[in-house]
């Protein structure tokens, strides 16, 4: 097996051919994708580098500058919804933003997806899941959506709806405005929330609907999740602002009656809404769309190597019409997570062979095209690097690509204990699940008895017509699986 390596790639020393495709369009998107080529010809080209750096800094604030405008220019073109989508978000974008307005002396009224630092909270597909479910709430009551949600503004700005939260323009009382500040969402849904959230005025009400699948707990899903509920018809109407926070988005109920009484665009299907929704609510922060990602990247080519591309770039290779790409996540689990953040030795000493080799059969279908990408996606560090080592020996693809992981990995608030570390681990995340939803093809596989949410809601989001493959017995994955016990 060739050691890892640090040396310079072809992200650092670009190969001619990127460099003239750079010259003939200043918006294109280096690749990563390296020809064949042999050990002497990467030497000679990197001391000719150091031979002559004064050609390698000449012009590099002009071209500095250039690159910060070609990041500005590749967050603009990355739409976060498909073109067959398009459609609907401008209608669902209005009705979202509240129009039409109500009628002369008649208040605007809001529902707050709220997901605050001290508020419980799951995964990323919780948290989404249960913004989709205030999202439908909103629709089935004809309110304007907000989002309190501070750490997705790092990742996303403001599309066709200004869904940032402010209580002082929502026009929340000094009284109210203390009671959300020092109160918390918890592990205990209630409805409406008078235990946690006592004391609040009739102008806004609580709903905690951090559902946990206990039998107990049912009666939750009836509250909201048809229509009409307990909350559209009862007590929510007689307040102007409801703060909403759960896990659970739409139901296929849900959906059927709100189309029946003309509340979604006519023809928009269940996925396609959720399409829509998240299409008029967001698009690419150009930030963090610029930030470097460090990606482990290894081929035939050379040994294995950590490079440093921004997040935009990389999705601008993933888009290319020339490049195949397939994405693989393999969910560990919790507590294998806990065992590594342990410092503790990999539990098995090779790759899942049966996961190796549905990639593989994958991969034949695509060996007509000059570049094909793996990108590997797993909450385990050793499940990363033992498929890495193993495919950097195959011709399968011309490159393998992972996120290298630093620190904490999941986001989940009830496995970690430090808010900067969730915070570092929200970053890592969203960097995974961007470039998820940008993969031609899909494999998954989980510890679990249901899909992970964190995948199944970058499919959702993206496109759910995309292949999808369950790794174990390498069948083609049902669509209806993308539900993940949240979002149907």
């Amino acid at each position: 097996m060739a050691p890892h390596s640090e040396v310079p790639g072809s992200f650092a020393v670009r190969p001619l051919a990127l460099q003239q495709e750079e010259s003939e369009a200043e918006d294109s998107v280096p690749t990563p994708a390296r020809h064949r080529r042999s050990y002497n010809a990467v030497y000679v080209a990197l001391m000719g580098a150091l031979l002559l750096g004064l050609a390698f800094t000449v012009g590099r604030k002009d071209q500095a500058s250039r690159e910060q405008r070609q990041v500005s220019t590749m967050t603009d073109t990355v739409e976060l919804y498909n073109d067959d989508q398009s459609l609907f978000v401008e209608p669902i974008g209005l009705a979202l933003s509240g129009f039409p307005k109500p009628p002369p002396g008649e208040p605007l009224k809001y529902v707050v997806f709220r997901c605050g630092p001290n508020d419980y909270a799951g995964g990323f597909g919780d948290r989404l899941a249960g913004l989709f479910g205030a999202a439908y709430i909103a629709l089935s009551m004809h309110r304007v959506l907000k989002v309190d949600w501070p750490e997705l503004s790092e990742v996303f700005s403001e599309n066709m709806v200004p869904w940032q939260y402010d209580p002082n323009e929502l026009g929340i009382s000094a009284h109210d405005q203390n009671i959300l500040s020092t109160r918390h969402f918890r592990k205990n849904p209630d409805w409406p929330d008078e235990r946690d959230f006592a004391g609040l005025s009739s102008d806004v009400v609580v709903m905690d609907a951090w559902k946990v699948d206990h039998p107990e707990q049912k009666w939750i899903d009836r509250a909201y999740r048809e229509y009409p509920s307990d909350v559209v018809s009862g007590d929510a109407r007689n307040s102007r602002v409801l703060i909403f926070s759960g896990n659970r988005g739409s139901s296929w109920d849900w959906y059927d009656h709100l189309q029946e009484f003309g509340l979604l665009p006519q023809g928009c299907s269940f996925w396609e809404t959720y399409n829509a929704i998240f299409g008029a609510l967001f698009r690419p922060n150009p930030t963090f769309f610029g930030m470097p990602v460090d990606v482990e990247v290894a081929s035939l080519a050379r040994p294995r190597y950590t490079t440093s591309v921004p997040l935009s770039k990389a999705i601008g290779v993933l888009k290319r019409p020339d490049t195949f790409s397939l994405g693989i996540h393999i969910r560990a689990g919790d507590e294998v997570i806990k065992h590594e953040a342990n410092g503790e030795q990999c539990l098995n000493q090779g790759p899942n062979m049966d996961h190796v080799r549905c990639i593989m059969k994958l991969a034949k279908e695509k060996q007509h095209l000059s570049t094909r990408v793996l990108v590997i996606f797993s909450d385990s560090r050793c499940v990363k690097d033992k498929l890495m080592d193993w495919f950097m020996d195959s011709e399968a693809f011309t490159e393998v690509w992972t996120q290298k992981l630093t620190g904490s990995v999941n986001i989940d608030t009830t496995l970690s204990e430090k808010e900067d570390a969730e915070k570092h681990a929200f970053r890592q995340s969203m960097r995974d699940w961007i470039m998820m939803r940008y993969v031609d093809m899909f494999g998954i596989t989980t510890s679990y008895s249901f899909l992970s949410g964190f995948p199944s809601s970058a499919l959702v989001t993206s496109s759910v017509d995309k292949e999808l493959y369950e790794l174990n017995g390498c069948q083609v994955g049902k669509q209806n699986s993308l539900c993940a016990s949240r979002f149907c």
